[in-house]
């Protein structure tokens, strides 16, 4: 009696494994040095590109003193000498910063933390928080005041992560 109500009990639970016709093939082996033709292989490229574009009217950027700072540097991993690493930084420049003497007061502080004033790119924004929605990736970790004061911390790399 005990086998037959086991045989109910059984035949009352769906199976939860595939059919056996619909068995998972495993991947072909391949000789070591080939490359795989996989379908969702990942296109391979020397280099990428941001482009990171103003939300500013044309006609009123050449007036618009507030925005973000985008410095790039290269520069060699302490781990590996032929490793070159490309280092991305912004900061963001607050409103009436029309005083040539305070917006030379962050490029001065990007200079002293190995940026180059010829790596350095002013786009005109209308606010930081816009910025920050718009492009997550590149939020500004210093911000340069009115005043020419300069707040946040640069961020540090860590070439051997």
């Amino acid at each position: 009696m005990a086998e037959a109500e086991a045989a109910a009990e059984a035949s009352a639970v769906p199976p939860t494994l595939p059919p056996i016709d619909a068995a998972i093939t495993a991947p072909t082996p391949r000789k070591a040095g080939t490359k795989s033709k996989s379908s969702s292989s990942l296109k391979r490229v020397s280099k990428t590109t941001f482009n990171f574009k103003s939300d500013i009217e044309p006609t009123e950027r050449d007036d618009h003193s507030r925005g973000i700072l985008h410095a790039t540097k290269s520069s060699s991993s302490s781990t590996s000498q032929s490793l070159g690493i490309e280092e991305h930084t912004f900061a963001w420049i607050a409103d009436n910063v029309d005083d040539g003497e305070v917006a030379d007061s962050i490029v001065g502080y990007l200079i002293k933390h190995g940026f180059r004033a010829s790596q350095m790119r002013f786009i005109p924004f209308s606010s930081k928080a816009n910025w920050m929605a718009r492009y997550p990736h590149a939020t500004p970790h210093v911000e340069c005041h009115a005043d020419g004061t300069i707040s946040g911390t640069m961020p540090q790399f860590d070439a051997s992560a």
